[in-house]
């Protein structure tokens, strides 16, 4: 699993293929307290259990499911819901570059952006990865300026395909609009403009402003305001 955190003061965290965590998103706010900026795979994980953070199975049932239909998509005996994500595989030997030992979990991504009652923002994104992925593969979710960034004017979030995420430096492009004095709902519009129709992406976007929760599919999403 990947996840990061940051706040409107610069400081950030982040943990990049961890395992058996039950809460990525803590580990990667106890790396915020190092020098470092992110810690990756068995050194990630070795850091969670130093930290207090044990031993956990993040596998359900659900999960085991949808793995279950994305690789019989692949074996050209599936239902057609995987169809569009393993397009990009089909045309390479996947069987001999698939290197997890077992079948891995499938998890979607959760992200969060706040304002405090002082005027200070945080953005933070959890991910279990994609549809199709191989074993140390980073996606976008715990990359600076890709999947979360914050600062003064406010704070983003960013979900969807996260090779694509990152190719754009989204986080960051919607954010330097807010420093502009674009209000929220637009900079959120003009991010996901920027994708085509093919690719999901979701923004979650926080400024002095206001909020807005932008995205090209239905994604779930919820907005508190205190």
């Amino acid at each position: 699993m990947d996840a990061s955190i940051m706040t409107s003061d610069a400081r950030f965290g982040a943990v990049a293929c961890v395992q058996r965590v039950k809460n990525p998103i803590l580990v990667a706010s106890k790396v915020m307290e190092t020098p470092h900026l992110m810690l990756v795979g068995d050194g990630a994980t070795a850091f969670a259990r130093a930290t207090g953070f044990g031993d956990y199975d993040p596998m359900t049932e659900k999960a085991k499911d949808k793995h279950a239909r994305a690789m019989a998509e692949l074996r050209g005996q599936g239902d057609g819901d995987f169809a569009t994500d393993a397009a990009a595989w089909l045309h390479l030997d996947w069987r001999a570059l698939w290197n997890f030992n077992g079948e891995p979990p499938i998890k979607d991504t959760v992200g969060a952006v706040v304002r405090d009652s002082h005027g200070r923002f945080a953005a933070t994104a959890s991910t279990g990865g994609t549809v199709y992925m191989l074993r140390g593969r980073v996606g976008d979710s715990p990359l600076m300026g890709c999947g979360v960034y914050a600062g003064p004017a406010g704070a983003v979030a960013a979900t969807g395909v996260g090779e694509e995420i990152v190719r754009r430096f989204l986080a960051k492009t919607v954010y330097d609009w807010l420093e502009e004095g674009i209000p929220a709902a637009r900079a959120a519009q003009r991010g996901i403009a920027k994708f085509p129709e093919i690719v999901d992406v979701g923004l979650l976007v926080a400024s002095r402003d206001g909020q807005a929760i932008a995205s090209n599919r239905n994604m779930a999403s919820a907005l508190l305001v205190g």
